[in-house]
C-alpha cells in the first residue's frame, strides 16, 4: 500500500500479495515495490539468533524491528524509528551485513528526519553499500539520484502530472530550480518542449539531473543544463514558459523570471506554500483532457480578445506593489556595480530561501554605493536665475513607474467561474499579488510605445496540505502584451 505517494511493503506471503497491499496505486511504482515472501521472518530469525549469540536479544528489540520498507532495486530504506534500540550498535558492522543477506541487497539506508524542517522532508543514511545512487521510475520517467543526498518527492507527482499534460511543442521552458529533473523531463519527455533550460545552484542536483537525461536518452539539443544561481545565469528575453518550483516561497524569482519571458509573451508557474486556514481542504482539480490545449501562442491569442477582468475591492485590499520593488527593478537594470560585488555565494549548496535576506539588502542598499552611476544630481540654475534639481537617471526611472497606470489583473472566465471562488482567501489574493507584481516588472522591462503588459491568473493548483496548515500551491500566469489604450 501507499502513504502520501510512499511505498509500503507489507510483510506477507507473496501469494496473499494482493490482499496486503503491495501492488502500487500508481504504476510507475511496479519497478519499486518488488517484495519476497517472508523476508521479515527470515531477517527476524538471523537477527535474533546473532544478538542471541552475545546474550542482547530481548523483546523490544524484535518490537523495533522495521515492519516495512522501501526498496529501490539493490538497496533497501527502513524508516527513521527503526533499529533505534541501543543493543543494535552493539553488533557493529555484522549486523547491517546479515540485514542485506536476509533480504537479498547489497545496500542499506534509513531515513532520518530533521526537526526544524517544516515539510518533513527525509534524509537517508547509507548504513551497508558502497554509494547511494538509484534509478526509480515515475510516470514512464526514469530518475537518477544519490539517495544520500536527494530524495524523490513523491509529493509532486501530481503536479508532475500536470505538467506533462500541457502542449509545449513549440515553447522555449525555462526551470528555474530543476533539482533532479521533476519537471524539466515532464516537459521534455511528455509534453514534448522545444527546449528546456534546467538550472539549479546544486551541483548534487545537476549531476542528478545529467545522469537521468541521458538514462532517458534524451537529444542533447534540446535541453541546456546551467549550474548557477538562476538570477544571473537565466538567458533573458528568450522564453515561453518559466518554472518557478521552489518551496516555501518562489516570489523573490517573480522579477527574474519576467526577465526571461519573450517580448512576445508567456506563462509563468509560481510554486508556494501557503499559510491557510486550519479548515482549508485542497480543491479537487478538474480531470485533466489526454492533452491539454494549453499552448502558450494560443492561450495569448486568446486572452488578448478578452476585456479585462476586475475584481473590484478584492484587488483593491491587497498588499500594493511597494516602492522598493521598484527600486529593486531600477537596480537590477542600471547598476553598475563592480564584478565583485555581483559575485554569487561560493555556498552553492545553501537552500535557496537562505539567501533572500543578503539579496534583497544588497538590492535596497545599492543607490547608496559608490559605484552606483548616475546621470546628473547636482542643482543648477535657469536662466532666471530660479534653482532647478535635475533628478538623477533612478529617481526618473522610479518616478515614472510610480505615476505609471497600470491594467488591472485579470482572472480566466473558465477558471474564474469554475473554481475561483472556491479558493481559500489567501490563494486568491497571494494569486492576484503575484500577478500585480508581474505587471508592473513586465512594463518596465519591456517598455514599448503604444503597448502595455497584462496578466491573467490562468490556474490554480492546489498540490498538497501539509501538516502545518501550508498549502502548497501552484499559480500560472499568463504574461501578453496589449494594446495600451484597451486597458486604461
Amino acid at each position: 500500500m501507499s502513504r502520501n505517494g510512499e511505498i509500503l511493503l507489507n510483510h506477507c506471503p507473496k501469494a496473499n500479495a494482493m490482499n496486503c497491499g503491495i501492488l502500487s496505486r500508481r504504476k510507475s511504482y511496479a519497478g519499486l515495490a518488488t517484495h519476497i515472501g517472508s523476508t521479515f521472518g527470515e531477517m527476524l530469525s538471523v537477527l535474533r539468533e546473532e544478538a542471541g549469540s552475545y546474550d542482547l536479544w530481548n523483546d523490544e528489540m524484535q518490537r523495533d524491528l522495521p515492519k516495512k520498507w522501501e526498496r529501490h532495486g539493490d538497496l533497501v530504506i527502513f524508516p527513521h524509528n527503526s533499529f533505534t534500540h541501543p543493543n543494535w550498535r552493539l553488533m557493529g558492522r555484522k549486523l547491517w551485513q546479515l540485514v542485506a543477506g536476509s533480504l537479498g541487497v547489497s545496500r542499506v539506508g534509513r531515513k532520518r528526519i530533521l526537526d526544524d524542517d517544516d515539510f518533513q522532508s527525509p534524509y537517508i543514511d547509507l548504513l551497508f553499500g558502497n554509494d547511494g545512487w538509484v534509478e526509480h521510475i515515475d510516470n514512464g520517467i526514469r530518475y537518477n539520484y544519490d539517495v544520500t543526498k536527494r530524495m524523490f518527492n513523491h509529493s509532486r507527482s501530481s503536479e508532475m502530472e500536470r505538467i506533462s499534460k500541457i502542449d509545449c511543442h513549440r515553447e522555449t521552458i525555462i526551470d528555474m530550480f530543476a533539482g533532479i529533473g521533476y519537471f524539466t523531463l515532464s516537459f521534455l519527455l511528455h509534453a514534448n518542449a522545444k527546449h528546456v533550460y534546467a538550472i539549479d545552484w546544486n551541483e548534487d542536483a545537476v549531476e542528478a539531473l545529467k545522469r537521468s537525461l541521458q538514462s532517458n536518452a534524451v537529444d542533447v539539443e534540446r535541453y541546456t543544463v546551467i549550474h548557477g544561481d538562476c538570477r544571473r545565469s537565466a538567458p533573458q528575453g528568450i522564453a515561453n514558459r518559466v518554472y518557478l518550483g521552489l518551496l516555501p516561497t518562489a516570489v523573490p524569482f517573480l522579477l527574474a523570471a519576467c526577465r526571461c519571458i519573450s517580448p512576445s509573451g508567456g506563462i509563468i508557474h509560481v510554486s508556494e506554500a501557503l499559510k491557510v486556514s486550519e479548515h482549508t481542504r485542497p480543491i479537487k482539480q478538474p480531470k485533466a483532457t489526454a492533452r491539454m490545449s494549453t499552448n502558450v501562442l494560443e492561450r495569448m491569442k486568446r486572452m488578448q480578445s478578452l476585456d479585462s477582468v476586475k475584481e473590484g475591492n478584492e484587488i483593491d485590499t491587497h498588499e500594493n506593489v511597494s516602492s522598493i520593488d521598484n527600486e529593486k527593478l531600477v537596480d537590477s537594470l542600471f547598476s553598475t556595480r563592480t564584478g565583485d560585488e555581483q559575485k554569487i555565494s561560493e555556498d552553492r549548496h545553501r537552500s535557496p530561501t537562505t539567501n533572500h535576506h543578503t539579496h534583497e539588502e544588497g538590492l535596497k542598499e545599492s543607490f547608496s554605493s559608490p559605484n552606483f552611476v548616475s546621470v546628473e544630481s547636482e542643482t543648477k540654475k535657469n536662466r532666471d536665475g530660479k534653482v532647478r534639481r535635475k533628478l538623477s537617471r533612478s529617481q526618473s526611472i522610479i518616478e515614472e513607474i510610480e505615476n505609471r497606470k497600470m491594467p488591472d489583473v485579470q482572472v480566466d472566465p473558465n477558471f474564474k467561474a469554475a473554481q475561483w471562488t472556491k479558493l481559500d482567501p489567501a490563494v486568491s489574493s497571494f494569486a492576484v499579488n503575484c500577478a500585480r507584481k508581474c505587471i508592473q516588472y513586465l512594463n518596465n522591462i519591456h517598455d514599448e510605445n503604444g503597448k502595455i503588459w497584462a496578466v491573467t491568473v490562468q490556474n490554480v493548483t492546489e498540490v498538497k496540505m501539509y501538516s502545518n496548515n501550508r498549502l502548497h500551491i501552484v499559480v500560472d500566469l499568463l504574461c501578453f502584451m496589449d494594446d495600451e489604450n484597451r486597458n486604461m
